[in-house]
C-alpha cells in the first residue's frame, strides 16, 4: 500500500499529527475506538492537554498490520 500519507504537510518540513477523529476517519472506525486504542498504548500518540495526535507513521502501520 505504500505510505498513505506521504508528502502531505512534509513540504514544509512540519511532522504529520492527526486527530483521532481524522485517523477514525482513514481507517473507518469510531472515533471512540481510537481514543481507546490510546489509552490501552494498542497505538502510539502524544497528548497535549486534553487533545490526542498521533503520527502519519502510525497509521501507516496500523493499516500495513491490517492488510
Amino acid at each position: 500500500m505504500g505510505d498513505f500519507l506521504a508528502k502531505k504537510g512534509e513540504e514544509s518540513g512540519g511532522a504529520v499529527m492527526l486527530r483521532p477523529e481524522q485517523v477514525a476517519e482513514l481507517l473507518g472506525l469510531p472515533g471512540s475506538t481510537i481514543r481507546r486504542w490510546l489509552r490501552e498504548g494498542r497505538i502510539k500518540g502524544v497528548k497535549i492537554s486534553r487533545t490526542w495526535l498521533i503520527h502519519k507513521n502510525e497509521v501507516n502501520r496500523i493499516l500495513e498490520e491490517s492488510k
